[in-house]
C-alpha cells in the first residue's frame, strides 16, 4: 500500500497548502507567520513537536508488559 500512502501524503500538503493561501489572501493585517507568533501558539507547537518526538522515538523503546 505504499502508493496509498504516498498519494495521501501529497494530497495532504496540497491541501493544507491550498488553505494557506486562502488564509493569507483573507488575513490582510499582517502576514500569517507574525500573526501566528503568540505565546499560546508556541506552547502548543512545543507539545506537538514533543509528542511527534515520542510517537518517532516509540519504535527504538524496550518493550514495556
Amino acid at each position: 500500500h505504499a502508493e496509498l500512502a504516498v498519494s495521501n501524503a501529497l494530497g495532504g500538503i496540497a491541501v493544507q497548502t491550498f488553505f494557506l493561501a486562502i488564509a493569507d489572501m483573507a488575513y490582510r493585517r499582517a502576514n500569517l507567520e507574525h500573526a501566528a507568533a503568540s505565546a499560546p501558539n508556541m506552547l502548543q507547537n512545543g507539545l506537538l513537536i514533543s509528542l511527534l518526538a515520542w510517537i518517532m522515538l516509540a519504535p527504538n523503546l524496550p518493550d514495556v508488559t
